[in-house]
């Protein structure tokens, strides 16, 4: 049998419709009809419906019968079906445009010092971008007067002898706690590292406590900047984290 061209057996198509009196609408009505026997003949083939009446010719046939009335449909709104091909590299590109939509989404947990918190607002609202949920460590804090100061604020307090130790004691075991249940909720966490108190890609004392804990939890463990050069160096580099030098894209 002679190769015809999808705008060939179109033309054919609508011939035939005419001669019948079948207009645009029965068409239609008809794809859709034919959908669903398609779906239906796959469905049987993949062994949904049973594990023995599966037929690829029978797949190759309702395949043929929705091509038919999808090409006579472009024809008849003047679109050539010859340009089937062409329509499907564009959609591949779209695909290829989006494809970071399709990713896989993660839940993200942000620790570090809370000096690096805007750098943390950062990185958060980049991540989010990409559609990854993302948390935080808390930025607020009541007082004893139930007013809410920041945490930098907080600690100044403390270290000026304006609260007592066991106040700050209780306020630090909250937040603590606060963030362990973030480190819980996520797949992996993201240490923002970068310098503080002449210490290159500082990591303190309470977010290798979090390190810990997300090591413990099996979670995968991100630096956004290198190891520091700390007392406690080989234990940041006993979690196994990831270095990721800035680039965000690294963190899967």
């Amino acid at each position: 049998m002679e190769d015809k061209k999808f705008s060939e057996i179109a033309v054919k198509a609508k011939e035939i419709e005419k001669f019948c009196n079948i207009n645009l609408d029965a068409v239609l009505n008809k794809l859709t009809q034919e959908l669903g026997e398609f779906n239906d003949s796959v469905q049987k083939l993949r062994g949904i419906y049973s594990k023995t009446d599966g037929n690829l010719d029978k797949v190759k046939e309702e395949s043929g019968d929705l091509i038919f009335n999808f090409i006579s449909i472009l024809q008849e709104l003047g679109i050539n079906p010859d340009d089937l091909p062409l329509y499907a590299e564009n959609t591949l590109k779209k695909f290829e445009e989006r494809k970071n939509l399709y990713a896989k989404k993660m839940k993200i947990t942000i620790c570090g010092s809370m000096t690096f918190y805007d750098e943390m607002l950062k990185i958060k609202k980049e991540l989010e971008n990409k559609s990854h949920e993302v948390q935080i460590p808390i930025y607020k804090i009541s007082n004893e007067n139930g007013e809410q100061m920041s945490v930098e604020d907080y600690n100044n307090l403390r270290k000026n002898n304006i609260i007592t130790s066991d106040e700050y004691a209780a306020k630090k075991k909250g937040a603590i706690l606060e963030h362990f249940d973030k480190i819980k909720w996520c797949d992996l966490i993201l240490v923002v590292n970068c310098d503080k108190n002449g210490i290159r890609n500082y990591i303190g004392a309470n977010t290798l406590m979090e390190m810990g804990l997300a090591m413990h939890l099996g979670k995968k463990i991100f630096l956004l900047n290198g190891i520091p050069e700390v007392a406690y160096k080989e234990e940041i580099l006993g979690s196994s984290p990831a270095i990721i030098n800035g680039d965000l894209s690294l963190i899967k």
